[in-house]
């Protein structure tokens, strides 16, 4: 029977017509026929009395854009993904589960083809199925290793559509470059396996070479990809060496790479390791679009190594994170050579240092730039145990590699009392300094706390002009969970201090050499509400001797830290950095200082 002689079904007031009639048969079939047409009925009044629920009323076109943002919550859902670089496989329950809701929504999902456009090669219907339903938006596609014909004629007949591909346990072998799509935006290659065969890195190489990729990540790196030009790539995710990268020519195969990115702005990687990377390049690597690097979860010293075979713009961002420094680390893990990024070293006029037995936390940084360093110390299980602080080389190295003469704030928080009187002096041109003694360390009295003050107040007394330490010096801001004033050394001191200086000497001797303070402020903490006013008055007598050398003296009262703040600026969290993946929490900028961890 065709279309044209095919009755029209019956609509649904016949169909409750014919119900007293269907009812009173009682042949098998007429049973049948009764049981359709009450299905039918059921049917037809769940789709009636849907049409008075008010979502039902939203247009088609409302329908598909809470679709999109349901599917795949991102602004560009074809190409780029809030997604970690290496994501195993596309998340399809949500679009299924929107589709299995009632006819109305199936077919509104069916018509909005960029609902469509992520899709994977696990199954060849469900493949033919997106594509057929993608039309011919631009594909995202995840691919599987080991299904090669099916990919290969994904490839053939849908390449010229593909803008991302993505890599599970490597690309498929065995498909000639000609495959290859020319319009590729972004590629990710994700394994786990332990050794890769090399023609695996045949194929990502004729991908690069056939490509206009503006996002590359691999994980894990593996080793050089030469004569590759990279032009318009921008984003740049390296999550680990492999250890078959991990020898005297790693440095090489990296920088190499880099060379090749004249339009890199994100740079991450993982993985660095000492042994692998004892010597900078020279001449170094020149990134001039680079907006951010991050470096994660390796050593020390070669993250510093790294960091000095390149050449760096004026406003980057660099975040050396989760580092490694060893008991047993050779010279070399220390910082050892000048930066060659002289504009972005020079534009640096703000550090923060806190250190404590096992943790480094170093944030040098200008009004758009920076570097930060966070590393833990690990000391070997079969070692002696010291007590000793690890991180005095560390931070007094920053003057070698910082040129520390633009540093003109310093906020500090250290235990070891040997540390300021070797880092001040680095710091001529220094205006600010805020120290901050003691934030609850645990496991320490107060005996350090209290050296680190009498060796502050120490190094700032002046035995003579020629001898001014931090001579352009303006503020001096300290901060210590104390409500008594003889801890900050205050005048009339007890005897028990009458070894060591008290900060009065400092604005004195500063005031009668030409270089007076113009402010000095004090933070005490009181746990005591009822106590607080007391605790004012008592500390504003105490610096009132200060007011004939000091312009301002200021007694700051505060559960929080207000002279020596140390956050995290919004800078750190730069623009465009998640335009293709999602970074992982632990990729993430956040300060996590020693007494918060």
């Amino acid at each position: 029977m065709d279309a044209a002689t095919c009755p029209e079904p019956p609509s649904f007031n016949e169909l409750v017509a014919m119900l007293p009639e269907a009812l009173r048969r009682d042949k098998r079939e007429d049973l049948e026929d009764s049981d359709y047409i009450l299905t039918q009925v059921r049917v037809d009044l769940r789709h009636h009395f849907n049409t008075f629920a008010s979502i039902d009323r939203l247009p088609p076109e409302i329908f598909s854009c809470i679709f999109e943002y349901v599917v795949q919550p991102s602004e560009d859902r074809t190409i780029k993904s809030h997604k970690p670089a290496t994501e195993r496989l596309p998340e399809m329950r949500a679009l299924l589960a929107l589709s299995q809701v009632s006819s109305k929504w199936r077919a509104i999902a069916l018509r909005t083809p960029s609902l469509w456009t992520h899709v994977d090669t696990r199954h060849e219907a469900t493949l033919e199925a997106y594509l057929a339903r993608s039309r011919s938006l631009p594909l995202r596609v995840h691919m599987i290793a080991g299904m090669n014909e099916l990919v290969g004629r994904l490839l053939v007949q849908h390449g010229h559509r593909i803008r991302r591909l993505d890599f599970v346990e490597g690309p498929p072998w065995g498909h000639s470059s000609a495959s290859i799509p020319s319009l590729l935006e972004c590629l990710t290659v994700a394994a786990d396996c332990d050794w890769l065969p090399n023609e695996e890195h045949d194929v990502i190489q004729n991908v690069c070479l056939h490509s206009r990729l503006k996002a590359l990540a691999l994980q894990p790196f593996c080793s050089e990809v030469p004569g590759i030009s990279f032009p318009f790539l921008t984003h740049l995710h390296l999550s680990r060496f492999h250890e078959r990268a991990l020898s005297e020519d790693a440095i090489f195969y990296l920088t190499s790479l880099l060379a090749s990115t004249p339009a890199l702005q994100f740079l991450i990687l993982s993985g660095l390791q000492i042994e692998s990377i004892f010597t900078s390049v020279s001449p170094p690597v020149v990134l001039p679009s680079l907006r951010a690097l991050t470096c994660l979860n390796s050593d020390m010293g070669a993250a510093l190594r790294f960091l000095e075979s390149l050449e760096l713009p004026e406003d980057a961002l660099v975040r050396l994170d989760s580092l490694h420094h060893f008991a047993s680390d050779p010279p070399e893990a220390q910082f050892a050579l000048p930066l060659p990024s002289k504009s972005l070293v020079a534009s640096f006029d703000y550090l923060e240092v806190v250190a404590d037995e096992k943790e480094l936390h170093v944030v040098a940084q200008g009004a758009h730039s920076g570097l930060w360093i966070r590393a833990s110390f690990i000391q070997a299980h079969d070692a002696p145990q010291s007590s000793e602080d690890q991180w005095t080389t560390c931070v007094v190295g920053l003057g070698t590699v910082l040129s520390l003469a633009s540093i003109k704030t310093l906020h500090i928080c250290v235990l070891d009392p040997d540390l300021l009187p070797t880092l001040l002096p680095l710091l001529p041109n220094l205006v600010e300094l805020a120290v901050r003694i003691n934030p609850r360390f645990t496991g320490y009295d107060e005996g350090p706390c209290w050296s680190l003050l009498d060796c502050l107040y120490t190094t700032l007394t002046p035995e003579s002009e020629e001898t001014v330490c931090c001579p352009v010096l303006q503020t001096l801001a300290v901060e210590v969970p104390t409500e008594d004033p003889d801890r900050f050394r205050l005048p009339d001191a007890p005897e028990r201090y009458n070894k060591v200086r008290t900060v009065l000497e400092i604005v004195a001797a500063r005031s009668s050499m030409g270089k007076p303070l113009r402010h000095l402020a004090m933070q005490p903490y009181c746990d005591c509400p009822a106590g607080r006013v007391t605790m004012m008055e008592t500390f504003r007598t105490a610096l009132a001797p200060f007011e004939e050398y000091v312009a301002i003296v200021e007694v700051v009262e505060s559960v929080k830290s207000m002279l020596c703040p140390l956050e995290m600026r919004d800078m750190w969290d730069v623009a465009g950095a998640e335009e293709y993946w999602e970074l992982a929490p632990g990729e993430r900028p956040e300060y996590r200082l020693p007494w918060d961890e």
